[in-house]
């Protein structure tokens, strides 16, 4: 028999990511409040619980398949799968109080009607909306829209990082709005001194370097960057992350645009998973972190808040969103127009000639976890 809950319901089916970064630091802040938290995440989820609990009971992703058929068949079969999992939960535990880890409207026709009939026997549900602007499309434009407002249709209550109108697709809902600050990552102390992991990158002692950190998918720029370091002779670029995925410019790619550009010399790839430790490593070897979205990037940046704590000043772009914000409030590196490779050049020579002073503690007292927690509790009455 399944045991009843009569806390939080956190809904996490990423098991890699920002996504499933911010939802396990959410959910420690919520339960070190005392508010009962039960995660529904996949078998591989990185993160042990400790002021909550974890039942890993969602679809893991498994091996990528050669068939085209089956790789294109394969996210469709677990996203349902969760969501029904999720439905199944909810009745078997008598859940009231439910907070999807991220708002998603792909195949929300085929789920949402699930959620309606919850919502209507008093189940309370929100979401964290991380990316407000659904532009990706996935099938005809009439259903992409549908989407949307399938998605939006059994919230009560939405957590934003930054004001924005929502657009809810088809439909226009009357949702509780709530923005909510991104706390920082919690990092180890680097295992290995500047001075160590530099001779091991065989980076020069003195030279100043640029740390460009996360998926390497297309709306970070790096083809720019590249461009822009041709113009700096006195910077060196440290990559560190893993591939982004089909659909994407893969990391070999990128290499040989640095061959051509003459800058390879000045690069360092780093192309995999990087462990905790070797994070905090590869922070304490760099001078200042790359954050150079493009324009339609209106979100909150996990690696802002790896630069955080480890209190490296950036250069940044993106849309207007909370990343923008606390760049400009918080005085934490040069901004720089989104999409151009001499506005990141800018950017670059302006912190390497003048540095910066960022106000670190006031960012992180502001923005912490606790008071997340604190407001997302207010929201569904928890």
């Amino acid at each position: 028999m399944t045991e009843s809950h009569s806390g939080l319901l956190l809904f996490c089916p990423s098991s890699f990511g920002g996504i499933a970064d911010y939802a396990h630091h959410q959910a420690e802040a919520l339960g070190r409040r005392g508010i009962p938290v039960l995660m529904l995440c996949p078998p591989d989820y990185p993160h042990r619980a400790v002021a909550y609990r974890q039942e890993r009971c969602l679809p893991a992703g498994g091996k990528r398949s050669k068939l085209l058929l089956f790789r294109l068949m394969t996210p469709v079969w677990l996203l349902l799968g969760a969501y029904i999992i999720l439905v199944r939960q909810i009745r078997e535990r008598g859940c009231k109080r439910v907070l999807l880890a991220s708002y998603g409207e792909y195949l929300a026709p085929l789920w949402a009607w699930r959620m309606r009939r919850l919502r209507r026997l008093g189940v309370r549900f929100g979401a964290v909306v991380h990316d407000p602007v659904r532009d990706f499309v996935l099938g005809p434009n009439w259903w992409h829209r549908w989407s949307i407002s399938e998605g939006y249709s059994f919230l009560d209550a939405v957590f934003l990082h930054h004001p924005i109108e929502l657009d809810t697709g088809v439909r226009k809902f009357d949702l509780e709005q709530t923005v909510i600050p991104h706390g920082p990552y919690f990092f180890p102390e680097a295992n290995r001194s500047r001075v160590e992991t530099r001779a091991a990158l065989k980076i020069p002692q003195q030279a100043k370097v640029f740390l460009s950190f996360g998926h390497l998918r297309d709306g970070k720029n790096l083809d720019l960057i590249l461009e822009a370091l041709s113009t700096l002779p006195q910077a060196y670029l440290l990559v560190v992350g893993t591939e982004a995925g089909t659909g994407h410019v893969r990391s070999e790619d990128y290499q040989k645009q640095a061959e051509r550009l003459g800058v390879d010399d000045r690069c360092r790839w780093k192309v995999g998973f990087a462990s905790p430790e070797e994070v905090a490593d590869y922070f304490e070897a760099a001078d200042f972190a790359l954050l150079t979205y493009e324009a339609r990037f209106r979100s909150a940046s996990g690696v802002l808040n790896v630069a955080a704590r480890y209190r490296r000043p950036v250069v940044a772009s993106c849309g207007e969103s909370n990343l923008s914000t606390a760049v400009k409030n918080y005085q934490l590196g040069p901004w720089v127009e989104p999409d151009r490779a001499d506005e990141i050049a800018r950017g670059m020579r302006e912190i390497l000639d003048q540095g910066a002073a960022p106000e670190w503690e006031r960012y992180l007292e502001e923005n912490s976890w606790e008071k997340n927690a604190e407001l997302v509790s207010r929201a569904l009455d928890l």
